[in-house]
């Protein structure tokens, strides 16, 4: 059969302005981002012009780099490579509750096909609009204790303890729980037991956005986190809407994304100002990190304190792991606010502190606050605090499944290179790259 020539992506291009090297540039560094390795240059881009189709997910990152050039929604279908696999577009800001945990319950069935992951799509490019909330906003999640909802809650609270230990490990399994339960009883009788619901959906929905975030799935996470702030808002619990669009923020500014993390993260404290201090703590701690990012020393350092009067409120307090705020994520933050900030002993200090308040069972919190305190000491020179936290790092590493500790141990390679006395910490670095390599080339 012939191949067509492509003229919706050369329209597209035109739009854009880009030259075929820099639409290929663009996709293989936009695919690192989803933990992709891809080798594309000006010829491939013009085999694509001349009709051939790049591997899955290829076209949705290619979608989602048009998307963020030119400024509006772009997806498969505008590029004229859509395909039947393609997930459904996510629900609507106003969708009501049966067709969004249909939207969840497809979403998690198409992660255990073995297609293609979806990166991007609605969610990952258009602008999340505060919802209408009604008179009776509730603040606080009730009747997780009641059946059926009570079983749901308990697997909500082992997936986000698992994530915190271990990373990702588990998030298949997690998906295909929620594939098979979250939408059992879709819309129930009771209104209490209905928000109540909605609400652990939200949660696991949550969850679900965290791991694959920490798997390098940036695009597929937006789409849990919207599923999120979707269940979050017909449940009424605008706590868990809030600390979801901090969420978002934090995935935005890994991105380098520092305007729509600023954003997001405007948006979710609006939404925090009746809610728990503990949620008030969380979302402040991330609007001084974005503020440090955008170089506003000063007023990142006043959010900073306003983060910790709000936790002194009672923030360390709450039932569950999205009411309560530990000390070691505080602590945690601020490290990562005075090392934007350069202020290395301050965040030494504080990743201490954190790492004092960490349970040693955390194996990832942990591994990842080595590594930080052992680059704040690769600033200084001070190679041999450096090597005892890299190592320490190293140890933690065969534990966990994450891409933020994938980014770590390729930093701790780049670090110890020029750190004196560190060669032991570089052989061994580099034998669990070769070991746990990430990605997979396209």
């Amino acid at each position: 059969m012939t191949r067509q020539p492509n003229r919706a992506l050369a329209a597209l291009l035109a739009e854009s302005g880009w030259t075929y090297g820099e639409l290929a540039l663009a996709v293989n560094d936009l695919g690192a981002h989803h933990g992709l390795r891809l080798r594309y240059d000006r010829s491939s881009v013009a085999h694509w012009l001349k009709g051939s189709r790049p591997k899955e997910p290829v076209v949705q990152v290619m979608a989602q780099v048009f998307a963020q050039r030119c400024g509006r929604l772009v997806t498969p279908a505008d590029l004229d490579m859509a395909t039947d696999d393609s997930p459904a577009p996510a629900p609507g800001l106003h969708a009501g509750p049966r067709e969004v945990l249909e939207s969840l319950v497809k979403l998690c069935r198409h992660q255990n096909t073995g297609k293609a992951p979806p990166l991007t799509g609605p969610s990952a490019v258009e602008r999340v609009r505060d919802p209408g909330w009604h008179p009776r906003t509730r603040t606080t999640s009730p009747g997780l204790s009641e059946e059926p909802v009570a079983r749901l809650h308990l697997v909500s609270e082992m997936s986000d303890t698992l994530l915190c230990r271990y990373g990702s490990h588990g998030r298949t399994a997690l998906e295909r729980y929620v594939a098979d339960e979250a939408a059992s009883a879709q819309v129930m009788r009771r209104p209490r037991q209905a928000a109540a619901h909605l609400i652990v959906c939200a949660r696991l929905a949550y969850t679900l956005a965290a791991m694959t975030a920490d798997e390098g799935r940036a695009g597929l996470a937006l789409r849990y986190h919207r599923a999120a702030l979707l269940l979050a808002r017909l449940g009424q619990d605008r706590g868990l809407y809030a600390i979801t669009l901090r969420a978002m923020s934090a995935q935005a500014l890994a991105q380098g994304a520092t305007a729509r993390a600023e954003e997001l993260i405007t948006q979710a404290l609006r939404n925090s100002e009746q809610a728990a201090p503990a949620v008030r703590a969380f979302v402040l701690g991330q609007q001084a990190l974005v503020l440090a990012h955008s170089r506003r020393q000063a007023t990142a350092l006043d959010t900073l304190r306003a983060a910790e009067r709000a936790y002194r409120l009672h923030g360390d307090t709450g039932a569950d792991a999205f009411t309560h705020y530990p000390v070691a994520g505080l602590h945690y933050q601020r490290g990562e606010l005075l090392f934007a900030l350069r202020d290395n002993h301050g965040a030494a200090d504080a990743y201490r502190e954190a790492l004092a308040a960490q349970p040693r069972t955390q194996h990832l919190a942990r591994a990842l606050t080595h590594r930080r305190l052992g680059s704040v000491f690769h600033r200084q020179h001070r190679w041999d605090e450096a090597t005892v936290h890299w190592n320490e790092f190293l140890a933690r590493y065969p534990q966990v499944r994450s891409a933020r500790a994938d980014r770590d141990l390729a930093r701790v390679v780049r670090e110890a290179r020029t750190a004196g006395g560190a060669r032991g910490v570089l052989d061994r670095a580099r034998a669990l790259q070769r070991v746990n390599s990430t990605g997979r080339a396209l």
